[in-house]
């Protein structure tokens, strides 16, 4: 959406973009955390084509904060359009 004003007058317009992306990853991360806290990060995958095949999915921490006990989780994605799974 864009909204645009000039002196007095002013105007708001939309559109629908679609994501042609092969592979897309939504992830659901707390909104706080506590110092010791643990937790899982959802993540839901969705694939566009039938022929992605597997998938390896790694979260990481640029700051360095958190600790990551899992390496990785590796998904199997042939012929599957979306998938839920947790690292």
């Amino acid at each position: 959406m864009v909204v645009a004003k000039n002196e007095a007058s002013f105007g708001s317009a939309e559109k629908l973009v679609p994501v042609k992306s092969p592979l897309m990853l939504f992830a659901s991360a707390p909104k706080t955390l506590a110092p010791g806290d643990e937790f899982s990060l959802p993540v839901n995958i969705f694939s566009t084509q039938n022929n992605i095949g597997k998938v390896v999915i790694t979260a990481e921490d640029e700051a360095g904060i958190l600790k990551n006990n899992t390496p990785g989780v590796s998904i199997n994605m042939q012929g599957l359009k979306e998938k839920l799974s947790q690292i």
